[in-house]
């Protein structure tokens, strides 16, 4: 452009004086970067040089067993290197130092009088000891760690049944020894079995029936007789199958408990009945139930003076349950030494722990000669010869 121009030696000189800081700047940077990177690459060497001092160390002493440190601390100092630093990582995995072994880690706290019986993998400068027996002390114990249920009650016989002689078919099971049927089939009915035929469940093997005799009301306490008790005890004695009885039960003092055995004696009046009559404890599982008030000393006492009254009658009373309502809502000690149970479990390897002589084994299935589901029993006893 016409009248203006630069000055190139001014501009240059200029130029240089602005660069000089930048520049003087980088150079500072990277010397620190440098020295940086050779402090870590010495510090690596002494490192590395004091573990193969320690390996050495091992090769020039071999008669040091340095596997085996009297103390946690010996094992660390065995693993300092010349500048002072442990190396923890590799003490771990040579197995020479566990968490316990520290003292500071006292959380782990343990009896140090008991033999460690650490697994040591074994290479060519350990012992093999493989097949060395442990020592009584370092063996565990056989005995199995006992448990409220595990504490069985004096003077009740225990569940001896052997689960190999049980066979099934078709829903019905049978229990044999020595190729001998040691068991008795049946079927529990009530009103909500529907219309039954009982010529059928004859002639396909069924030895006896429980009949619902009633109920009382979860609510009102009235008693009331099942709408097909008449019948199906007529026509089940016509069948020529033995009969036992069950009230449903929600009795709440001991006077209601005897009227309610009362009740079940009147109505079989007549009728040849030599199977147990069963006391039922009914609460209420989508209602509150009268019963909802017990305690369980109060429970054992109405089941004990139900029975205790079927006793009394000259007939054969049987406590009916699930393990968890016998063992847990009632006191189990003071009704077992006395009273036969009629257990409900349908599980085929039942793990209540005490005798029981009749099985409430398959609940809500189809029967042949039953309009509506119903319940398979089985029998252990046969009560009809007694």
């Amino acid at each position: 452009m016409a009248g203006y121009y630069y000055n190139d030696d001014n501009q240059n000189n200029r130029n240089r004086n602005r660069l000089r800081g930048p520049v003087f700047l980088s150079v500072l940077i990277g010397s620190i970067a440098v020295l940086a990177i050779l402090l870590v690459v010495l510090a690596s060497n002494n490192s590395t040089s004091g573990k193969r001092n320690f390996e050495n160390n091992q090769m020039l002493n071999p008669n040091v067993d340095n596997s085996k440190p009297e103390t946690a601390l010996d094992v660390a100092n065995a693993y300092t290197d010349a500048n002072g630093n442990k190396d923890i990582e590799k003490l771990y995995r040579d197995n020479k130092l566990r968490a316990e072994d520290l003292d500071f880690w006292n959380m782990y706290s343990r009896d140090r009088s008991t033999p460690r019986n650490d697994n040591v993998i074994n290479d060519e400068n350990n012992e093999d000891n493989s097949n060395q027996t442990p020592e009584p002390s370092q063996t565990p114990s056989a005995e199995p760690t006992s448990s409220p249920e595990d504490e069985l009650i004096d003077g009740v016989k225990q569940n001896n049944l052997e689960y190999t002689n049980i066979r099934i078919v078709d829903d019905k099971l049978g229990y044999f020894v020595d190729g001998v049927e040691m068991s008795y089939l049946g079927v529990e009915l009530s009103e909500d079995s529907g219309v039954v035929d009982f010529g059928m469940l004859k002639n396909q093997g069924i030895k006896f029936v429980m009949l619902k005799v009633g109920q009382r009301g979860y609510d009102s306490g009235v008693m009331t007789l099942d709408s097909n008790f008449e019948r199906n005890i007529k026509a089940a004695e016509e069948a020529a199958l033995d009969i036992g009885l069950y009230f449903s039960s929600r009795a709440v003092t001991v006077n209601e408990a005897a009227e309610e055995a009362r009740f079940c004696l009147e109505n079989m009046r007549g009728y040849n009945v030599k199977y147990p009559i069963a006391f039922v404890y009914e609460g209420q599982l989508f209602d509150s139930a009268r019963t909802d008030i017990l305690e369980k000393e109060d429970k054992t006492k109405i089941a004990d003076t139900f029975m205790n009254t079927i006793l009394s009658s000259g007939n054969t009373p049987i406590l009916y349950g699930s393990k968890e309502y016998i063992l847990e809502e009632l006191i189990p000690e003071k009704l077992l030494k006395t009273y036969d149970v009629w257990l409900y479990d349908q599980d085929p390897m039942t793990t209540y722990p005490y005798q029981f002589k009749i099985w409430k084994y398959k609940n809500s299935v189809t029967i042949p000669g039953v309009e509506k589901p119903s319940a398979y029993l089985v029998s252990f006893v046969n009560y009809s010869n007694r």
